[in-house]
């Protein structure tokens, strides 16, 4: 299945009315349900082809769509309310997303029969969070169920392959990810090593381009955004580092170096005015005054090897 995507900022701020996630939930619900967590030594999932996004069929109930797979997201899971009309629930806070749309984020005590990929099962799980996702309902997945984030995975290593659309996860505590056999036979192009600051779900690291040091930071819930201040993308339009946007307002942005010495072109990419990222930074602390978010443009290039316990992304061959 071929779709014409539109571009979509899924970066999702939550503002709590209580004190936080933890303290609004009672400790019978805690205590008796199980919390929406991977489980197992490993787990494969496959997602849908040609996607600037990883989309991953599912179910919630009886209503059956498709999940996004979100590193950028460090909830486990948040339900999609416009799709899925889940009964009860209880307001915690309010939410805005990357257009600046506000919403109520609402509390489920529990949610019955969630399928991923279609093996992959919880029977009942709680407490879990649902809001209004209209941004990505409405610009890239009608049947949206909802976000995957950080800590469904937590404690796993992450492989994503986009050429076979496939991605596996390895128990960080497994022989198999201690003896690191997910490198077996694999050509590694590089290493990165990448710090962790506010949030543990977003790797950051340090890279140049033309010469302009700035940070970025990785996530699967876009395809690639930059954020450059006026100056910065005065310079590089005019050394032809970076190209105006096209009909579907995407840029190239070209020669990006990485710590390790290796540069690579990126050919997907959105440029945003530089203010609409300070939100995003305040939340994971970056610190330079340009930065880049790696999405799709970077990581589709390679087969990459997330290791959070030891803050290195490996880049291997395709």
């Amino acid at each position: 299945m071929i779709l014409k995507i539109k571009y979509v900022m899924v970066f999702i701020a939550i503002i709590l009315t209580e004190h936080s996630f933890a303290g609004t939930f009672s400790k019978s619900s805690l205590d008796s349900l199980p919390k929406f967590q991977l489980q197992g030594d490993s787990c494969v999932f496959n997602f849908l082809a040609d996607q600037q996004y990883i989309f991953i069929e599912g179910s919630i109930g009886t209503v059956k769509g498709k999940f996004m797979f979100d590193t950028g997201s460090q909830a486990a899971l948040i339900i999609n309310s416009l799709f899925v009309k889940l009964p009860g629930g209880k307001k915690i806070g309010t939410g805005f997303n990357g257009t600046g749309e506000h919403y109520d984020v609402m509390q489920l005590d529990t949610v019955r029969n969630i399928v991923i990929d279609g093996h992959c099962t919880f029977s009942a799980v709680g407490p879990a969070v649902a809001s209004e996702e209209k941004g990505i309902q409405d610009g890239l997945m009608p049947d949206f169920l909802g976000l995957i984030g950080f800590n469904f995975f937590k404690g796993y290593i992450l492989r994503l392959d986009y050429l076979h659309h496939k991605l596996i996860l390895y128990k960080s505590s497994s022989s198999f990810a201690e003896h690191k056999r997910y490198l077996n036979g694999e050509h590694v192009l590089s290493v990165l090593n990448f710090e962790k600051r506010k949030a543990p779900n977003h790797p950051l690291i340090n890279v140049k381009i033309d010469g302009i040091p700035l940070e970025a930071e990785f996530d699967t819930g876009q395809p690639g955004t930059f954020y450059p201040t006026e100056s910065t993308k005065s310079r590089l339009l005019l050394d032809g580092v970076l190209s105006p946007p096209n009909d579907n307002n995407e840029s190239k942005l070209n020669a990006v170096e990485l710590a390790t010495g290796l540069k690579i072109d990126l050919n997907y990419l959105h440029v945003r005015p530089h203010d609409t990222g300070n939100a995003m930074k305040k939340s994971i602390g970056i610190t330079e005054d340009d930065f880049i978010g790696l999405g799709y443009g970077f990581l589709s290039e390679f087969v990459t090897v997330w290791d959070y316990d030891n803050q290195k992304i490996y880049l291997l061959a395709q």
